[in-house]
């Protein structure tokens, strides 16, 4: 195999820098010396270790916001997976709110105080499991601010909560 990155030198050593999925194969070793010459061959295999492209961390979004989170999985080429599922320890059941598409990403249409918590994504491929954590912060309207009318016309301080 012809590459830079593949190199050879007199104290018996193959070096692969950088390896890809294509540097898998067969390699052949030919040694001459003053007492003669051998040959040795050797299958090398690179495999693709398997990882959450992770979301971010944190999600800050306001009310009624729409938020999207990817959780996509790299997985090994010819290795099955299931995306498995995104959960929250808070809330086992499913809210209409939120919704998961078959790709992993995660959709709330419109953010509440109770979609604040932590959330796992989940990728199964035999019997492994990934997961990557994310965690949702919808704070609270602060209404105390808010001024409204009285009876009378009059302003008065919101006393909303």
């Amino acid at each position: 195999k012809g590459s830079l990155r593949i190199q050879s030198n007199k104290t018996e050593t193959l070096r692969i820098t950088n390896a890809t999925l294509q540097d898998s194969g067969d390699y052949v070793c030919h040694a001459v010396n003053y007492l003669g010459s051998q040959v040795k061959g050797t299958k090398i295999v690179v495999t693709q270790l398997n990882f959450i492209e992770r979301p971010p961390s944190t999600v800050i979004a306001a009310l009624s916001q729409r938020i999207v989170i990817n959780c996509t999985a790299s997985i090994a080429p010819g290795v099955p997976y299931t995306f498995t599922q995104w959960s929250t320890p808070q809330c086992s059941k499913s809210i209409s709110r939120r919704n998961v598409l078959s790709n992993g990403t995660l959709i709330v249409t419109s953010a509440s105080v109770a979609d604040s918590g932590l959330y796992q994504c989940s990728v199964s491929f035999g019997r492994e499991k990934l997961t990557a954590n994310v965690t949702i912060s919808v704070p609270k309207l602060d209404t105390s601010w808010m001024l409204t009318t009285d009876r009378c016309g009059g302003f008065r301080r919101s006393t909303y909560d």
